[in-house]
């Protein structure tokens, strides 16, 4: 019996190994395929969107060129000295570093004039036809001719810690897969380039690392090179590129590109290693595994594929993420501090203030920066801080210069004198080596205790201490420009940029790349640079575990899955699968939060789902088979309730045997030899089938089970198979009713045949061995023991006493409530 047990344990392990092997195998095939993948990268959105919010590098700036932008400067793309400005601002206000993202200064960009500028031209050259041919008016042409690109280039040597976007033609789709072509076309073009690309290419040495054997990396095929001019003036140069999944979205971007034997940086690689205070020569790099930047204080390695790709960690939405600010808010300021520089160069008292003023917006209006009503506004308010001034360098009080100037007395002009009062007071504080207080300052000037000058004062300060602070007189600044941002509002003020990495780029309708991210269906990719940089520079890297591991996931969860169904029924069911799947989910935004691993999710789940699907429809086909043994076994022996029960637990019925308390009953046809003298043998046939059938079927209306016909004989048994608490009396209850149609059997065969019978019935009840008997290819149900005996011995005693039916003795203590019974005597069976 033991041995038997373990055969069929290991038959039946190896049957769920081999289910769970082709739901394991099928998975793979799909998953290896890439028929997962769009789902995948739908869990993996998943997990981050309900993460809590990263952390991000608050030293992150942005100045966008916005559509407002554009309407105010002019069609894109602008002559360079409007980038100049912005470098000044962040020289001026000490910025760490600024990026230029789009690979806007491969070329010089156009000289223009304008159209005043143009009528000097003419007006000279007209002198110079009507003059002497001995006067050069080359040097007064070009004077009247600005060079704006001269202008970028010195304010980048002003703020060297600059870095600007490149472009690299990098072959797509099948090109890709021909590395021997790209490098041969790039051979090809670079036979081409002018004198002037040579230079500038050669100049990006320095901004990228020698590397022989390109190896799996990105492949280029020409480079769009900045100019050799501002290479030489600039902390680095990187090209930026957006790469789609197969769902469109945007999830990772190449840290290299190689081309002409050197491995060319990402512009957020490149600031992120000066971050760090790495030279770009110092990296090293593994692809497939990292790239090692050793920085000054810490080491840090960015997780790469084979192609140095990484995965960006976007901090999410393109607006609620890092610090920004628009470039027509920084025109503003920046045209507020030019028209300050402007004006110092004349004194009230020397010079005409009506003229000073025409002049003052005739050069606003040429910078054309700002609308004309911010122009007169500036103009105007630049116009009075400067004659303010120039009163309080002499002492005079506010009323004396309103009186001087016959101004009328107007709050605008009271809040210009009380800034710049509270600004020179600040300035007189820390002359004296003093940490000026705000509450402090506006209390000595009987000022009312208020924040509207805070600003102008942290500007005094910041300025006094790093010794700037004649650059920026007369001491009077704008107040915080406020921006509406995503249905809020922010305040900014030029201060904020003290010490911030600023990333410059488009973001204007058409001039802009907008995809697909996780968080956002159009964001702006010029934020593409800062996440990558924000990534590098917190540490927050993403990694995707080794594809083998997916593999190992599916062959686990086939083999735990397939084994749980087959083995623990009531742990079977949509519970199985949903507490399955939600553990590995959970698993996996675990991991994805904790450390930064992208564990897959979608094949493993998947494999849970076919598994049990598998392993259940394989159960139900031999739970389907049993029941087919079950019923070809027992159809005809058993009540339809009983068979369902029956079919239901078919383990009941394997080979072997359990111990059963059941009742036993035995009958035998009185006379049944002489009978079957009497007449052929086919109407002995259809007497017995008249007698058997009706006897059978009362015995199955009971719940019994009609072990075996012997003959004539009839061998039942109640409450086995399957257990039953009332075996006894209904025992009891057939056999009375089976003498009762017994009458009714016999005046049929009486009339039929001219032949009558009787019969005799013993019921007993005991415990017996119940269960199949036989091979497994043959084999019948039946029961043995001492209690079967008795009751085959109980019915030939009714001979002796001229009964009909007898019960033994536990079968009379069972049924006492429900039968009446006469005691016929006391005998010894066995």
């Amino acid at each position: 019996m033991a041995e038997q047990a373990k055969s069929k344990s290991k038959l039946g392990t190896a049957k769920a190994a081999v289910i769970a092997l082709c739901g394991a195998l099928f998975v793979s095939i799909l998953s290896g395929l890439g028929l997962l993948e769009k789902l995948e990268f739908f869990t993996s959105d998943l997990r981050y969107v309900t993460r809590p919010a990263i952390e991000t590098d608050t030293s992150i700036y942005t100045i966008d060129i916005d559509d407002p932008s554009i309407e105010q400067i002019g069609r894109w793309p602008w002559t360079w000295d409007r980038h100049a400005a912005i470098l000044d601002m962040l020289r001026l206000y000490g910025a760490r570093q600024a990026a230029f993202v789009e690979p806007y200064f491969n070329e010089p960009g156009p000289i223009t004039v304008q159209r005043d500028q143009a009528r000097q031209i003419a007006l000279s050259v007209t002198q110079m036809a009507r003059g002497s041919g001995e006067v050069d008016y080359r040097q007064e042409l070009s004077g009247l001719i600005p060079d704006y690109n001269d202008r970028f280039i010195d304010a980048v040597g002003k703020f060297p810690r600059t870095f600007i976007g490149t472009h690299f033609a990098i072959p797509e789709g099948a090109a890709v897969e021909d590395p021997k072509k790209i490098r041969a076309q790039a051979e090809s073009n670079k036979r081409n380039f002018s004198r002037d690309k040579n230079e500038a290419h050669a100049s990006l040495d320095t901004f990228s690392v020698a590397w022989r054997d390109p190896g799996s990396l990105l492949l280029a095929t020409d480079i769009v090179p900045i100019t050799a001019a501002l290479s030489r003036n600039i902390a680095g140069a990187g090209f930026s590129r957006i790469v789609q999944d197969i769902d469109g979205k945007v999830r990772r971007t190449p840290l290299l590109v190689w081309y002409d034997g050197r491995a060319h940086p990402s512009i957020g690689l490149s600031m992120a290693a000066a971050y760090f205070g790495c030279a770009l020569q110092d990296l090293k790099i593994e692809p497939g595994k990292y790239i090692e930047i050793p920085g000054k204080d810490r080491t840090v390695r960015v997780p790469i594929d084979e192609k140095g790709y990484m995965l960006v960690n976007w901090a999410g939405e393109y607006q609620k993420t890092f610090n920004h600010t628009l470039y027509n808010v920084i025109a503003l300021h920046y045209m507020h501090r030019t028209a300050k520089a402007f004006i110092r160069q004349y004194r009230p008292d020397l010079d005409n203030p009506n003229e000073v003023f025409q002049k003052l917006g005739e050069f606003m209006m040429r910078q054309q920066m700002l609308p004309a009503e911010d122009v007169q506004w500036i103009a105007t308010q630049i116009y009075y801080v400067w004659i303010m001034d120039f009163f309080m360098e002499r002492g005079a009080a506010y009323d004396i210069f309103l009186r001087s100037t016959g101004l009328e007395d107007d709050p605008s002009f009271l809040f210009y004198w009380n800034q710049i009062s509270v600004n020179r007071r600040v300035e007189e504080v820390m002359r004296s080596n003093q940490t000026p207080d705000y509450s402090a300052v506006l209390f000595s000037l009987s000022i009312p205790d208020t924040d509207i000058y805070r600003d102008g004062f942290d500007h005094t300060a910041f300025f006094y201490r790093n010794g700037r602070i004649n650059e920026v007189r007369p001491l009077f600044f704008l107040e915080p420009s406020v921006i509406a941002i995503s249905g809020g509002e922010i305040r900014f003020s030029p201060l904020d940029l003290h010490d911030k990495s600023v990333f410059v780029g488009l973001t204007a309708t058409g001039l802009n790349a907008q995809n697909p991210t996780p968080y956002q269906r159009r964001y702006q990719m010029f934020g593409l640079i800062p996440n990558v940089y924000n990534t590098i520079a917190t540490g927050q890297f993403l990694r995707a575990q080794a594809p083998w591991m997916r593999y190992v996931y599916i062959l686990f969860y086939a083999l735990a899955i397939t084994w749980i169904v087959l083995h623990f029924r009531p742990l079977g069911g949509l519970a199985v699968v949903l507490l399955t799947s939600g553990l590995h989910f959970a698993c996996a935004w675990a991991a994805f939060v904790g450390v930064g691993v992208i564990m897959p999710v979608v094949p493993p789940v998947l494999t849970v789902i076919v598994c049990y699907v598998a392993a259940n429809l394989y159960r139900y086909v031999e739970e389907q088979r049993e029941r087919q043994k079950v019923r070809g076994l027992f159809g005809a022996m058993v009540s339809p309730q009983v068979l369902k029960m029956m079919e239901d637990n078919p383990d009941k019925f394997a080979l072997g045997g359990e111990k059963y308390e059941a009742t036993m009953f035995s009958s035998d046809v009185s006379g049944f030899t002489t009978i079957s003298e009497g007449v052929t043998a086919q109407e002995l046939a259809d007497i017995l089938n008249i007698y058997l059938t009706p006897m059978s079927n009362i015995i199955m209306n009971f719940d019994g089970f009609v072990d075996k016909y012997e003959g004539d004989a009839i061998k039942a048994d109640y409450g086995v198979p399957l257990a039953d608490p009332n075996h006894a009396w209904k025992g009891c209850f057939a056999a009375l009713l089976q003498q009762e149609d017994l009458s009714v059997v016999q005046r049929l065969l009486l009339l039929k045949y001219g032949v009558k019978i009787t019969a005799r019935m013993g019921v007993n009840t005991g415990i017996v061995a119940a269960g199949n008997k036989g091979s497994e290819k043959k084999r019948q149900y039946t029961v043995m023991g001492e209690a079967v005996t008795i009751a085959e011995e109980l019915e030939p005693i009714n001979k002796l006493y001229e009964s009909w039916i007898a019960i033994g003795a536990l079968t009379y203590e069972k049924s006492a409530d429900y039968v009446d019974v006469r005691l016929l005597d006391r005998a010894a069976m066995g």
